[in-house]
């Protein structure tokens, strides 16, 4: 068994405090001060930043959207295929309107259904609603 010494306690207590102090120096000081300046010169870019999203975010919402120039109906039988219907207005400048013959087309032709598509072009027409 080893002697007990007094040199080796003093040794012992005198690493420890001296690594408690560099850590409390580390984490107290050192890393704090380096943060502190590093954000005391980003906050301008941070703030810059976050209002450069905004306003991109706000002239996106505010651009006029591009609309489809005018609307069409397409006239379905009960099997699905296109017909033609004789009497009906098929050419429309806005959506709710040519939405809204639509409807009352089929309540006057119930054996029929109604798309309305965006006339942009023959081979890319969308089916705006079906009714």
């Amino acid at each position: 068994m080893r002697e007990f010494s007094y040199g080796t306690l003093v040794a012992s207590i005198l690493l420890v405090t001296a690594f408690g102090y560099m850590l409390i120096t580390l984490f107290g000081k050192i890393i704090p001060d380096v943060m502190m300046s590093f954000f005391k010169g980003a906050e301008e870019f941070i703030v810059l930043g976050f209002v450069f999203i905004f306003v991109l975010a706000w002239m996106r919402k505010a651009m006029p959207k591009k609309h489809a120039g005018r609307y069409e109906l397409v006239v379905f039988d009960v099997f699905g295929n296109m017909t033609h219907i004789d009497g009906i207005r098929t050419t429309f400048s806005t959506n709710a309107v040519a939405t809204s013959f639509a409807r009352q087309y089929k309540q006057s032709y119930p054996m029929h259904n109604f798309a309305v598509v965006t006339d942009i072009k023959e081979a890319r027409r969308t089916i705006v609603q079906y009714v």
